[in-house]
């Protein structure tokens, strides 16, 4: 998967993710709260931001899970583009 810049929060109901970095450099940040949050598919909910949270400082080779239920964010790119390995396991 690639991602171009940052992103919308999101959180999955039933989605557990396991990321895998192949390229660039990002700030991801997991947990806290999603600020605006809206429904955006059956399942899912995605938002503008999140306050508070962990910050994690992603970049090649690293790893990373988010169980279900869990607020996730792109939240800086600085390399404007990252690629990733996404592994999507239903709960």
């Amino acid at each position: 998967a690639q991602h171009r810049g940052a992103g919308e929060a999101e959180l999955h109901e039933t989605t557990n993710h396991i990321f895998i970095m192949v390229s660039g450099e990002a700030t991801f940040v997991t947990g806290g709260k999603m600020v605006g949050a809206k429904q955006s598919a059956p399942g899912q909910v995605r938002a503008p931001s999140i306050e508070g949270g962990q910050t994690h400082r992603l970049t090649k080779g690293d790893v990373i899970t988010i169980p279900a239920k869990t607020p996730h964010w792109w939240k800086e790119v600085p390399t404007k583009t990252i690629e990733y390995y996404g592994v999507n396991i239903e709960n």
